[in-house]
């Protein structure tokens, strides 16, 4: 293993996580150990840490403005979106409700309508069974001329 010159125990140290120390004091007397720097190059590399961190955050900084920007406008027309699709569904639910009501307006009729047939087959039926209904006199057959024997008349 070969001796590391100074600047590449510097840049090491300037790559690690500043969570591996608890203070830049720390930090200085580890890359110490390490080299024969002075106290003053180390406080160099320490502002060098500082300004390329700060450089990182700084370009990051309109990155993340813009996906901010970018996300809000996404919520914006999402939000759009949904108030578009309740609008779509509150006229759906009236539609079914009125169709529903159409539909149950419908059904009564019809009900009516077969109910009373019913009752009508039922009195007609009552009447042959007591026999009082009547018998037309004249009945024609399909081929024509009276189908019960009546003359015509």
């Amino acid at each position: 293993m070969q001796p590391q010159t100074s600047a590449q125990v510097l840049e090491e140290a300037i790559k690690k996580p500043r969570s591996n120390y608890n203070s830049e004091e720390e930090m200085i007397a580890a890359i110490r150990l390490n080299t024969n720097l002075t106290n003053a190059d180390l406080q160099n590399g320490v502002r060098i840490a500082r300004g390329q961190y700060q450089t990182a955050v700084a370009e990051l900084v309109p990155a993340l403005r813009a996906e901010k920007d970018r996300l809000s406008e996404e919520c914006h027309r999402l939000s759009d979106q949904l108030v578009r699709l309740n609008d779509e569904l509150d006229a759906v639910e009236v539609d079914l409700t009125s169709m529903q009501s159409k539909t149950n307006e419908q059904m009564k009729d019809h009900i009516c309508t077969t109910v009373s047939k019913q009752w009508n087959m039922e009195k007609e039926k009552k009447k042959l069974v007591e026999g009082q209904a009547k018998v037309p006199d004249y009945v024609e057959r399909p081929g024509g001329g009276p189908l019960n024997g009546h003359a015509m008349g």
